[in-house]
């Protein structure tokens, strides 16, 4: 049985990414937003119906992106998260000079739970950034009532969400603006990369904004924001327009892995997260996760997998707002939902290129 690892990179035949190449190599074009690029974002707006979408070098300068584009001069911003992410999510926020609020989660979908937001608005709330955890969707209709009724921004983290549909809307389309990563990681992956999907009324103005943030904040030779440099590169683009050409064959490749798991695990103690709520419709199937009865149940089995080469992952584990950084600067903060799902969940490993198989054998190892 071969090395298994939480996720490897869905990959193209490499003769079509090297014809994708070709034109590349003949225009000498390689950055700075070419013909790729464009054509990746054109074909990202209209699979999606998004109003705007614009490309960056990887999924956390989109966050970054999407958030300075809603941040004003107030040095006290706020953005109301989740502590049941990765570090990217809170650190987009923290970088960006605005205060995280962390939100307690919901113990069915693990994302952020919306009976919980109101409580945390205050004058200096600017937006609401919850994340679409492993691909489960938020309770968007819930958070979209409340960000109305308070005059907020909804900036979902959809890193995981590629692809996804809410009902017969694309999850691109949720909120004013969704932030993708296109790391090798995720399930559709441009080796590095991500995007902003915008979608409120002024997203061609945002749009505009955008083009300038990652691009040093230039605008006709000079800079008018303190932008940086966000592009993705035409490397980048000629894999994602190949990997886009399959993606729904390594959406049903890795449901059929994931099949397996749900059968040879049923019954047990061990337990798949849930997605079946607020409106899942198509799953993209990037991780599968699954819920120990305790953290010990939980050590002993990655012990016994490590042992046998395969190698899942405490995704997340622990919380943000446990984090050595955020600790020390905004002090203990308790949010026993989170902090007791972040210790019992592990994601196991889970690729295209998985065989039933190796699911099987996973799920041996798992249960003794």
């Amino acid at each position: 049985m071969r090395e298994l690892f939480v996720t490897r990179p869905s990959l193209p035949p490499l003769e079509e990414y090297k014809k994708e190449l070709e034109s590349v190599w003949e225009s000498g074009i390689v950055t700075n937003c070419g013909p790729k690029h464009e054509l990746l974002e054109k074909i990202l707006k209209e699979r999606t119906g998004s109003s705007c979408v614009k490309l960056f070098s990887s999924g956390h300068a989109a966050l970054e992106c999407a958030l300075s584009l809603i941040k004003d001069d107030d040095a006290e911003g706020e953005v109301i998260t989740t502590p049941f992410t990765f570090a990217s999510t809170v650190n987009a926020i923290e970088r960006c000079g605005l205060k995280p609020v962390f939100c307690e989660i919901d113990k069915k979908s693990l994302t952020i739970d919306p009976s919980e937001i109101e409580e945390k608005i205050t004058g200096h709330t600017k937006a609401i950034m919850p994340v679409h955890v492993y691909g489960n969707l938020c309770d968007h209709k819930k958070i979209a009532k409340i960000a109305k009724a308070h005059g907020l921004y909804v900036i979902y983290d959809a890193a995981h969400a590629f692809a996804e549909k809410a009902g017969a809307k694309d999850v691109a389309t949720l909120g004013d603006i969704s932030a993708f990563s296109f790391h090798a990681t995720k399930t559709f992956g441009c080796a590095e990369g991500g995007a902003i999907f915008i979608n409120c009324k002024n997203a061609s103005k945002l749009g505009e904004k955008a083009s300038n943030l990652r691009n040093f904040g230039l605008k006709d030779g000079e800079s008018i924001y303190a932008g940086g440099n966000g592009k993705m590169s035409e490397l980048s683009a000629a894999l994602g327009l190949c990997n886009l050409r399959h993606i729904d064959e390594y959406i049903a490749k890795r449901e059929a892995v994931a099949a397996v798991y749900g059968e040879k695990l049923s019954g047990s103690d061990i337990k798949p997260a849930s997605f079946d709520g607020n409106g899942l419709t198509r799953r993209n199937h990037t991780y599968f996760p699954v819920i120990f009865k305790s953290e010990r149940a939980l050590k002993k089995a990655f012990k016994s997998l490590e042992e046998n080469r395969i190698h899942a992952r405490r995704y997340f584990y622990p919380c943000v707002h446990e984090m050595k950084y955020y600790r020390e600067k905004y002090g203990e903060i308790s949010l026993p939902v989170a902090e007791r799902v972040s210790k019992r969940i592990l994601c196991l490993p889970l690729s295209a290129d998985m065989t039933a198989e190796e699911a099987s054998f996973v799920c041996k190892i798992l249960l003794g």
